[in-house]
C-alpha cells in the first residue's frame, strides 16, 4: 500500500478514506503520530491513479479554526447568562397567557360554558346520546367545577 494523501486532522483522512471505499477502492487510514501530517490515507498502488483525481474533487479544507473567530465560546457564554430569560432565543418576549399561571381562572367559565353547550344540543335535538357525547359532558362540567372550586378555594385563603 502507498500514501496517496496525507492530513492535518483524523476527520479529514477518515472521511477521504470513506469516500474512497464508496467509490469501490479499497483505503487505509493509518497514524503516524511523529509525521508534520500524521493522518496519512493508503490505497494500492494499483488504485494510485484512480484515488488521486478522487481525492482531488472532494476540496478537503486543512486550516486551523480558531474558536474565538467562530464566536463559539461567545454564544455559549451568551446562552449560559440568558438561558433563563423568557424568550431570549425564541426572538422575543414570551406572551403572557404561555407563562402566567393566574390565566386558568378564566378558562373555568369556558368549560362551563362548553359542558352546558353540548347538553344542550342533545335537549334539543342537534346531537345524539352516546357514550362520546355523556363523556364530553361529564369532563367540561367537571373540569370548569373543579376549577371554579379552586379559584373559590384560593380567594377564602388570601
Amino acid at each position: 500500500m502507498v500514501i496517496a494523501s496525507s492530513y492535518k486532522y483524523g476527520s479529514n483522512a477518515l472521511f477521504v478514506s470513506q469516500k474512497l471505499r464508496e467509490n469501490g477502492l479499497n483505503s487505509v487510514m493509518k497514524d503516524e503520530p511523529k509525521e508534520k501530517l500524521p493522518f496519512q490515507v493508503l490505497v494500492k498502488e494499483s488504485d494510485l491513479e484512480i484515488a488521486i483525481p478522487l481525492i482531488e474533487k472532494l476540496e478537503i479544507v486543512e486550516s486551523d479554526l480558531d474558536p474565538e473567530s467562530e464566536g463559539y465560546l461567545a454564544g455559549h457564554s451568551e446562552w449560559n447568562d440568558k438561558m433563563y430569560d423568557p424568550g431570549h432565543y425564541t426572538g422575543g418576549k414570551i406572551e403572557h397567557w404561555i407563562y402566567n399561571k393566574d390565566i386558568w381562572k378564566y378558562l373555568a367559565p369556558i368549560y362551563l360554558i362548553g359542558g352546558i353547550g353540548i347538553l344542550g344540543m342533545i335537549i334539543f335535538g342537534f346531537m345524539d346520546i352516546d357514550f362520546d357525547s355523556i363523556l364530553w359532558i361529564v369532563i367540561y362540567l367537571f373540569v370548569g367545577a373543579s376549577m371554579i372550586w379552586q379559584l373559590k378555594n384560593r380567594k377564602r385563603e388570601k
